[in-house]
């Protein structure tokens, strides 16, 4: 475990446990230190640098610059530089003079978190937010879910969302393998099932990681008095190629491919270094990365005011890595007018930042999208037959194809479950009520056009998620489908054995009562008997089976007409030949000769 001595705040942060529940978890993994994160320290440790990355940001009225300022803006190399500079330059101090600065927090290195929480007064539920991997399956897991009314999309907020991966190998991410990104917050690495039908397979593979993006500002409500200046903090989390070298991606991989879900689950404790290994993974980015705001910048890059942005961008980058992304836009995009709105309001540093994560859920919601428009081909590919050479081990393994496409569509169903989930605590974190959501036009620019986004994000989920329930119906129609058209099948065997049975009968039955006397043996006198009544009697037979519905038809319609004639009759008993039953009984004969 990690020794707190040196940290001032993570300390105090221990100290306040026992009143913030969710600052148990937080501090119980800032202090681990399994042989994950011993590997990814000895990684960065060989180039010369921690794990994660922390940016700052100054905005003013000649635009965004990087500090410290240098030739080449490369960010804080270490917390110790870090720590010395915010030494150097207080936070009270700054936010009095009026400088405003935004610092980008990549991972979650805990010398990194002390350093800025301690000299910023960052909030520590904020922290705790943006480590939680948010999907929890025990009840004893912790998580931080404030009420809506004490939060404030203004000051704080942590918004979830998934990063997308397209495997070049799909069996490197398997159902029961515990595979984690390579980082000090690590996050669970998991593959996305397609839905891959008879006639039809998704042409590629994809896998998703769960990612969270949080902000904190000291402007508004926790601000000095002649404080003029703020301090604003973003974190997030580092992309799947972040790190040195930039072009390798690694990941923590546990070696053993577990038997159940129970297992799955106590493999996430890496004591040893039996447990875990570091590996290098092959995948890229889901349709090229995040395109944050380039199909809206193209129209004006005929303005020759803006030669500036399209030599940025024609600039090749690494679009995975939310950090990047982010001082490259405010650094070479962002207009005056955005820059003057974020001076005049933090919140709206998390423009782009916000831009990115509804990005990443479109991605996510296109994806579902063409998942569950393979499914619906399902029906059409997985027709149930009447087939006359239809086997026990051929409707087995049609019945088992349909399983497995079943189990496809009902994790589907799952995961879409969780994006919900997902997408209600967005729209709560942004502020928006979620039995009317209205865009709040009060707020700020980024909050209000982040509402705008999410609430459309929302309904277009919320219609993705009716199609996935009704591919569960399908589905579970089709398997019924199955076992009734097999019953069929085998009931029809059945009726032909039956048939068979009944035509045999009769034969049996005069072979059996002849065969109790000797004269009737084959080469007697009386042999011939025996065929003389068996086949009346099989024709006879062979007429009831099948003229059995007619018959009985006749007899019901024989007993209607008696019924009712005996209703019609009334009065004196019968008297002589043309009244009373005698009437009857000629009518009723006549109804049974005329069928």
């Amino acid at each position: 475990m990690k020794d707190f001595s040196n940290h001032p705040y993570l300390e105090r942060l221990q100290r306040l446990a026992h009143a913030f529940p969710a600052l148990q978890s937080f501090c119980k993994k800032m202090q681990n230190e399994d042989f994950g994160r011993v590997l990814v320290r000895l990684h960065y440790l060989k180039h010369n640098r921690v794990p994660g990355r922390c940016y700052s940001l100054r905005f003013g009225d000649d635009g965004v610059s990087v500090l410290p300022e240098s030739d080449r803006p490369t960010g804080f190399g270490s917390p110790k530089i870090l720590h010395e500079y915010l030494k150097t330059h207080p936070a009270y101090a700054s936010r009095r003079s009026g400088e405003k600065r935004l610092f980008i927090l990549e991972d979650l290195e805990p010398d990194y978190v002390d350093v800025l929480g301690e000299h910023l007064g960052i909030d520590p539920l904020v922290f705790s937010e943006q480590m939680n991997t948010w999907n929890f399956t025990t009840s004893s897991s912790i998580a931080y879910r404030g009420l809506p009314s004490l939060s404030s999309p203004k000051q704080s907020f942590t918004l979830r969302y998934y990063d997308i991966q397209t495997l070049q190998d799909p069996s490197s991410v398997d159902a029961l393998t515990f595979q984690m990104t390579f980082a000090i917050n690590r996050r669970r690495y998991e593959r996305w099932r397609d839905v891959d039908l008879p006639l039809a397979q998704m042409n590629s593979k994809q896998a998703f990681v769960r990612r969270c993006a949080s902000f904190w500002t000291s402007q508004g409500e926790l601000a000095g008095a002649g404080e003029s200046g703020w301090d604003a903090v973003i974190m997030v989390d580092p992309a799947m190629s972040a790190g040195p070298p930039e072009n390798i991606k690694l990941i923590l991989r546990d070696p053993t491919i577990h038997k159940n879900r129970t297992s799955l689950w106590h493999a996430s404790d890496w004591a040893g270094p039996g447990n875990v290994e570091a590996v290098e993974h092959r995948s890229a980015p889901y349709q090229d990365g995040c395109h944050t705001l380039a199909p809206c910048l193209f129209p004006h890059l005929r303005l020759e005011a803006n030669d500036r942005i399209e030599h940025a961008l024609h600039q090749k980058r690494d679009r995975e890595s939310p950090l990047d992304e982010l001082v490259f836009y405010w650094t070479k995009i962002a207009s005056k007018e955005l820059v003057a709105e974020a001076c005049s309001n933090s919140s709206n540093t998390t423009h782009f930042l916000l831009k990115h994560i509804a990005q990443h859920w479109l991605s996510q919601l296109e994806l579902m999208n063409c998942t569950i428009a393979m499914g619906e081909y399902f029906s059409d590919d997985c027709q149930v037959k009447l087939d006359d050479s239809l086997c026990g081990d051929k409707w087995r393994a049609h019945l088992h194809m349909v399983s497995r496409i079943t189990k496809d569509i009902n994790y589907m169903r799952r995961q879409t479950t969780h994006f919900w989930r997902a997408m209600v605590y967005n729209l709560e974190r942004l502020g928006v009520q979620l039995g009317n959501k209205q865009v709040d036009e009060a707020l700020p620019r980024a909050l209000r056009e982040a509402q705008r986004d999410f609430t459309t994000l929302d309904a277009r989920l919320e219609l993705l998620r009716r199609r996935v329930d009704s591919l569960t119906v399908m589905a579970t129609d089709l398997m019924n489908l199955c076992a009734a058209f097999k019953g069929i099948h085998d009931s029809e065997f059945n009726l032909r054995l039956g048939l068979f049975a009944s035509l045999v009968f009769p034969l049996t039955l005069v072979a059996g009562i002849f065969s109790m006397g000797d004269d009737f043996l084959p080469g007697h006198g009386n042999c011939w008997i025996y065929w003389a009544a068996s086949v009346p009697l099989f024709l006879v037979s062979a007429l009831v089976i099948d003229q059995g519905y007619t018959l009985h038809r006749v007899a019901r319609l024989v007993g209607a007409q008696l019924k009712r004639g005996k209703e019609k009759v009334g009065g004196p008993r019968d008297v002589g030949p043309g009244g009373g039953r005698g009437w009857m009984r000629r009518r009723s004969l006549s109804a049974l000769c005329l069928g």
